[in-house]
């Protein structure tokens, strides 16, 4: 979502993975994603470094070493960190997900097309409160969550790439699972 922000402002930005695990089945429908690029193939000077919804260097990864390249630091979170790990922090452990900060900023930010950004905000929304379920879920998300709505986000279509997508290698697991499952009486 904020990637997507940068780019329509006019500037220059890449979306990193730190995991070298590919990205879920169930997000690969989210715009943009096949602009992101692995940690251990990034080979650009950057000079701005932003992190989202990562606490601490640690969960950086590959990503820790390239935040070092940085003049300017930033961390936009919902998880309260000890301390901070950017030059400046955003944090609101009172929201429900790192996205709801981010819609808002891209609000304040003046981006004029939106739906993407919507969308992948909330994909992100709905996979940090399990769809609404969790106890995290309260007004706000779902105020916020009306907003990317009324941008064009079609909710039963996340839900369904987000929860009911699945890979081949992910059914198999949990054929082995069920396969194992013992019910006491």
């Amino acid at each position: 979502a904020l990637w997507s922000a940068l780019k329509q402002l006019g500037k220059q930005a890449t979306c990193l993975l730190i995991k070298k695990d590919s990205i879920e089945q169930g997000l690969l429908f989210l715009p943009g994603v096949a602009c992101m690029v692995p940690v251990d193939e990034y080979e650009g000077e950057p000079c701005v470094f932003i992190a989202c919804d990562v606490p601490n260097d640690e969960r950086l990864g590959g990503a820790a070493r390239i935040k070092k390249e940085c003049a300017l630091t930033i961390t936009i979170d919902h998880h309260l960190a000890r301390e901070s790990m950017s030059d400046i922090t955003y944090s609101d452990p009172s929201v429900a997900a790192t996205t709801l900060i981010i819609w808002e900023l891209v609000k304040l930010l003046a981006v004029e097309d939106r739906k993407d950004i919507a969308t992948c905000a909330y994909t992100g929304l709905v996979t940090d409160t399990g769809c609404f379920q969790f106890q995290n879920t309260d007004a706000y998300a779902f105020a916020l969550a009306s907003e990317m709505i009324a941008e064009g986000v079609t909710a039963p279509l996340v839900a369904q790439q987000a929860f009911q997508t699945r890979s081949i290698a992910s059914l198999m697991l949990e054929q082995i699972v069920l396969s194992r499952l013992m019910i006491g009486a």
